[in-house]
């Protein structure tokens, strides 16, 4: 069954504890299940 559901996950907190560690092994996990992937820095 395929869905147009939008999957969006946030991470926050002080800089310094490894946001952009996780978010790197999650999405690279995560992304090939998904037909499109997205990752943004800001």
């Amino acid at each position: 069954m395929e869905t147009n559901d939008v999957w969006i996950v946030g991470i926050w907190e002080m800089g310094g504890v490894g946001k952009t560690t996780i978010a790197r092994v999650v999405f690279d996990r995560l992304s090939p299940q998904f037909r499109v992937q997205v990752s943004l820095q800001m």
